[in-house]
């Protein structure tokens, strides 16, 4: 997954990480728009249930004990910081240019973008 320079800093000024746009990348259903460009979003119907499987992924990797200490709280984090997101009102999103995989803007619906019912 390449990012742009203006994904970058939206990236920053968000603060989402690259793993946490690669699990939404992951989960997300992909919206085609016009112009060759994708939204990812996580719908509302399905929060409940990917929340409750990171949840389970994360008590799951708090018992394993071949992982180092340093991988395995930078991987804790990460997910803690996904299940942040999926919980919180305003769902994240990107947008992604399909025939490079390239993330071109991320951020969070407001109500007054959310135009789809999701």
């Amino acid at each position: 997954m390449k990012i742009t320079n203006h994904a970058e800093l939206r990236l920053a000024q968000r603060s989402f990480h690259e793993e946490e746009l690669k699990i939404l990348a992951a989960i997300g259903v992909v919206v085609e728009q016009k112009g060759g460009t994708s939204l990812s979003i996580v719908p509302k119907a399905e929060k409940a249930k990917w929340i409750g499987a990171i949840k389970e992924a994360l008590s799951m990797l708090c018992g394993l004990t071949n992982i180092p200490l340093q991988e395995k709280k930078r991987v804790r984090k990460v997910l803690a910081r996904t299940i942040e997101r999926l919980s919180a009102k305003n769902q994240p999103y990107f947008v992604s240019y399909d025939e490079e995989d390239t993330v071109i803007t991320c951020g969070h619906y407001t109500a007054r973008r959310l135009t789809r019912n999701h």
